[in-house]
């Protein structure tokens, strides 16, 4: 889970670079928080699936960012940011100072 969680905040912090998201300091700080448990609790030899995990969900975390920003559809945008929401929610219960 740490690992997907700093996929996600990683995905979260570049697309406030990209829409000038005050958030991103905010984001990128989580994000380092994430990864200093992933360090912690990931033995050497798999960390190479961690570092797998991260990847796929920081790109589905920005696929669903891109379809609540940019998608046509109304109900799919909706929906999208409201995954992408209780995913962070869910992270975010993960670190003892949400």
């Amino acid at each position: 889970m740490f690992a997907a969680c700093t996929g996600r905040y990683s995905a979260e912090m570049e697309h406030a670079w990209l829409v000038q998201d005050d958030r991103a300091g905010g984001f990128e700080q989580k994000r380092r928080q994430f990864i200093e448990l992933l360090e912690a609790v990931v033995p050497a030899e798999e960390r190479r699936a961690a570092l797998h995990r991260r990847i796929e969900a920081k790109m589905a975390h920005a696929q669903l960012l891109t379809q609540a920003w940019f998608s046509n559809d109304h109900d799919r945008a909706l929906w999208a940011r409201s995954r992408a929401r209780a995913e962070m929610n869910y992270c975010a219960g993960l670190l003892l100072d949400s």
